[in-house]
């Protein structure tokens, strides 16, 4: 077998898993990234407002629900949700 077909079968084999490892990393860091902050500001403050003390558990639910379903961006909005509201009651 030459070098070059080592290669190009190395290189079809290993595809998917990169194409796959892409995907994830674009659903669950990259696109949670672009969502406003002012969006996940105000998601956290509807939840303060309806919780109160609970807000954070709330969200850290809706988190698990989102990863639960597979839906890794919105669980990545939630996350970003979590830290803010993690964020304003270590502050206060």
């Amino acid at each position: 077998m030459e070098k070059t077909d080592v290669i190009i079968t190395t290189a079809v084999v290993l595809a998917p898993a990169v194409i796959a490892l892409v995907w994830v990393m674009w659903e669950n860091s990259i696109l949670p990234a672009l969502i406003p902050k002012s969006e996940i500001i105000a998601q956290a403050n509807e939840l303060i407002e309806e919780y109160s003390d609970r807000a954070e558990e709330v969200a850290a639910n809706r988190e698990y629900e989102a990863w639960y379903r597979s839906e890794l961006t919105d669980q990545g909005r939630w996350k970003r949700v979590r830290r803010e509201i993690t964020r304003r009651q270590r502050r206060d």
